[in-house]
C-alpha cells in the first residue's frame, strides 16, 4: 500500500512540475508585461506549491506576523520541499545554488521562473546575482534566500553566508525558522524530510512519497535591519537559531 501511494504520489508530482514548468515558460513567451508575467509567475507557483503540500499530506502552520509580498526573505534550508513551503507563500524569485542548474530539467524551470542562480567562490557570478537582486527589489519582488548555501540535518543552523546580503544593507530583512514534525508513528523529520549530507536523491524522494503526513511550522519575527552584510548575517542566524530552540521539536 505504501509503494503504491509512494508511486501515486511520485507522477502526480511529475504533473504538477510539468504544469509549472509549462507556465513559467508561458510567461516569457507571451507578450505580456513585466508586471502581468510577475503575477502569472506567482499565481502558478503559489497553485503549484500548496499542491504539493497538499499531496504530501503537509499541514502548513505559520506563526507571528506574515512578511509583506515584497523585500528580502531568508530563512534556513532543510530539504528541497521548503521550494513549496515558500512558493504556498505567494511565489517570488529564488536565489538558488548552480549546482542545481546542473539538474536535468531543471536549468529550463529556474529560467522560466526567474531564479537568480549563484555560484559561491566566482566573484562575476556573485556579482551578476547581487545584480539580479537588486533589480527585483526595485521591481518590488519578494526575493528568497537560504543564507547557509546547502540544506542541513536540522540539528542546528549552519552559518550564514553574507556576500548576497549586500544588496539589503540599511534596508528590513524579513525572516522565518522553519521546522518539519513527523507524528510520533512515523520516521522523524530528519529522516524522512530533510535533504542533508551525501544522501542519494532518488532515494531520498521515494521515502518522502511513503511518508504519512507531516507539518511545516514557520515562525515570523521581526524585520532585522543593519548597516553592513556580516551584522545582518550574524542577527539573522541569531534570531532564526532562537526561534528554533524556543519551540519543542520533533527531529
Amino acid at each position: 500500500m505504501m509503494r503504491f501511494r509512494a508511486l501515486h504520489r511520485s507522477i502526480r508530482l511529475a504533473c504538477l512540475l510539468g504544469v509549472l514548468y509549462s507556465a513559467g515558460r508561458l510567461a516569457h513567451l507571451l507578450p505580456f508585461d513585466p508586471w502581468a508575467r510577475q503575477r502569472l509567475r506567482n499565481g502558478a507557483l503559489q497553485w503549484w506549491g500548496r499542491r504539493v503540500l497538499g499531496l504530501l499530506n503537509i499541514r502548513l502552520e505559520l506563526n507571528g506576523p506574515l512578511p509583506p509580498p515584497a523585500g528580502l526573505f531568508v530563512a534556513n534550508h532543510l530539504s528541497y520541499v521548503d521550494a513549496a513551503v515558500f512558493a504556498a507563500l505567494g511565489g517570488g524569485v529564488a536565489v538558488v545554488n548552480h549546482a542545481m542548474d546542473e539538474w536535468p530539467g531543471f536549468r529550463g524551470l529556474a529560467r522560466g521562473l526567474d531564479c537568480i542562480i549563484v555560484m559561491p567562490g566566482n566573484r562575476t557570478r556573485l556579482r551578476g546575482a547581487e545584480q539580479a537582486m537588486r533589480a527585483a527589489l526595485a521591481r518590488g519582488e519578494r526575493v528568497v534566500l537560504f543564507p547557509e548555501g546547502t540544506s542541513s540535518a536540522g540539528d542546528g543552523v549552519l552559518p550564514f553566508q553574507s556576500a548576497l546580503l549586500q544588496p539589503v544593507v540599511g534596508l528590513p530583512v524579513y525572516w522565518g525558522a522553519l521546522r518539519y514534525l513527523t507524528p510520533t508513528d512515523a520516521p522523524p523529520a530528519h529522516e524522512s524530510i530533510h535533504w542533508w549530507g551525501n544522501v542519494p536523491f532518488v532515494g531520498h524522494l521515494w521515502r518522502l512519497m511513503q511518508l504519512d503526513g507531516a507539518t511545516a511550522r514557520l515562525t515570523f519575527g521581526p524585520p532585522i535591519v543593519a548597516a553592513d552584510r556580516k551584522a545582518l548575517a550574524r542577527q539573522l542566524h541569531a534570531a532564526i537559531s532562537a526561534a528554533l530552540a524556543d519551540e519543542p521539536s520533533r527531529n
